[in-house]
């Protein structure tokens, strides 16, 4: 199935109203980064909230011996379930921003994965919508992340 590749601009429009970034790069091959709020829990892992599928991505922060340390920890793929994330276009750069503990977890609640009624693919939560041929949007429930949804749907359905 053919997915809507989204322009530089387009990711750097949706980017900017994504609360979970707090920085866009612009990588050596003309792609844009979001550069995410991430959370160290010491141990094995770097966290960050995925607003797309609504859960704690995790990514190796190099076992347990590596000091703590706050600040950019690299480019990374994003592993999002949802096939139109825009963060799995070109990955995304985590930044540690703090320590990971349960106060930290408990600020977003994992959701239930939503499904396009039409190619049965889970889709961005945040976006509300599927970019597959059947342009499907969820209009039974509304998007967490409204402006972001209108400006997808403008870009990807060519809404106003």
């Amino acid at each position: 199935m053919k997915r809507k590749i989204l322009s530089q601009d387009d990711l750097i429009l949706l980017f900017k109203l994504d609360e979970e970034i707090i920085d866009i790069e612009h990588g050596n091959n003309g792609h844009v980064l979001p550069v995410v709020k991430a959370y160290d829990d010491e141990l094995s892992q770097i966290h960050f909230w995925c607003n797309h599928c609504r859960k704690w991505h995790i990514h190796g922060r190099g076992g347990k011996d590596v000091p703590y340390r706050e600040g950019y920890v690299g480019h990374s793929l994003s592993h999002c379930a949802s096939i139109n994330s825009p963060y799995n276009q070109n990955g995304l750069i985590l930044n540690v921003i703090g320590k990971f503990n349960d106060s930290i977890r408990k600020l977003h609640r994992s959701g239930t994965p939503l499904y396009c009624q039409k190619c049965r693919q889970q889709y961005s939560a945040a976006l509300n919508a599927c970019d597959c041929n059947a342009r499907f949007i969820n209009t039974k429930r509304k998007s967490s992340h409204p402006i972001m949804a209108e400006k997808y749907l403008h870009i990807v359905m060519g809404r106003n």
